[in-house]
């Protein structure tokens, strides 16, 4: 009996009338009407700096308004959806529990705005977002890597540094804002990105310190323009 991948509710064998309405695609059928809409998209206006929704159009958040007084150039980030409780609750199961199956689910919207993305804004290399050893041997996989569209673009120029404390996803909001530089170069890898504009990408922009801590190790390496987009914000 095939279930709901996030709610284990009895979904249908066959495609119904309601799939075909619904627009459904094979990606979406392993998953009840019900947990599809409570996905809710990240529709502006937003924040030119990372996205969020805001009140106004061209305006900037007031977290990225802290980050422009401190001199920081702001990402122009871009996401999908809305991190809302119906996210977390895939996040949960597809990051922390592992089931690569539910990669499929975002993947062609998320290739989509990376081709976009890379055409609009010129970009010369995409860079995920790395995770620690220890998650890659817990999980098996990076969450992030089949969000990647097949691109010769594609470069994993960042690794996470050795670190004996907790797992970013583990700390607090607060804690994360505080975070160190949790990242280190691939010395051979970032050769090829001085001069060149990159894209990062990440599956959920939270606290905005995982992004940053990216982008000022990709400009240490050279690279001229970096932005970031990501599944969620």
């Amino acid at each position: 009996m095939k279930k709901c991948l996030i709610c284990d509710k009895k979904l249908y064998e066959e495609p119904t009338m309601i799939h075909t309405l619904w627009g459904i695609d094979l990606a979406e059928s392993d998953y009840c009407l019900d947990c599809l809409m409570a996905f809710e998209p990240l529709i502006g206006p937003n924040c030119l700096g990372c996205g969020r929704k805001v009140k106004e159009e061209g305006k900037v958040c007031g977290d990225c308004g802290y980050w422009k007084k401190k001199q920081v150039t702001l990402l122009k980030h871009q996401a999908l959806y809305v991190y809302n409780e119906q996210m977390k609750a895939y996040m949960a199961k597809y990051k922390f529990i592992g089931d690569y199956r539910m990669a499929r689910l975002f993947q062609k919207r998320m290739h989509e705005m990376i081709r976009q993305i890379i055409k609009k804004e010129k970009i010369d290399y995409v860079v995920p977002i790395p995770v620690s050893k220890t998650r890659y041997g817990t999980r098996g996989f990076n969450q992030v890597v089949p969000y990647l569209p097949p691109t010769p673009k594609v470069i994993e120029a960042l690794k996470v540094r050795k670190n004996k404390g907790k797992d970013q996803s583990e700390k607090s909001r607060q804690a994360r804002l505080h975070a160190k530089q949790p990242f280190i170069l691939d010395q051979e890898k970032v050769k090829r990105l001085k001069g060149k504009r990159v894209l990062l990408v990440d599956d959920v922009y939270t606290t905005e310190r995982t992004l940053y801590h990216a982008q000022a190790r990709l400009l240490e390496a050279g690279a001229t323009f970096v932005t970031s987009c990501s599944l969620a914000r």
